[in-house]
């Protein structure tokens, strides 16, 4: 059997004292793979959020190499929208 790695991931739920770039920047600082994002007002509010702050968020993740997917789920049953 291969070696494998342990990959770690974080949701920004938790870092609401910072700002989208600034969890991204320091998840992957702590060796985080990849990162979701909460679509909270400290993060990125899609309802009141900005064009450059949505341009800041696109930039962090391209600096920390991560994809981003793009998923919305409702209180209901948990459904995968394309987008």
């Amino acid at each position: 059997m291969g070696s494998q790695r342990l990959r770690l991931a974080y949701n920004t739920n938790g870092l609401r004292e910072h700002d989208g770039p600034g969890a991204i920047r320091l998840l992957s600082e702590r060796g985080n793979d990849a990162v979701e994002l909460s679509l909270l007002e400290q993060h990125y509010d899609p309802l009141r959020g900005t064009r450059d702050q949505l341009q800041a968020i696109k930039t962090e993740l391209l600096i920390r190499s991560y994809d981003a997917t793009i998923r919305a789920m409702d209180y209901g049953p948990a459904r995968v929208m394309p987008y």
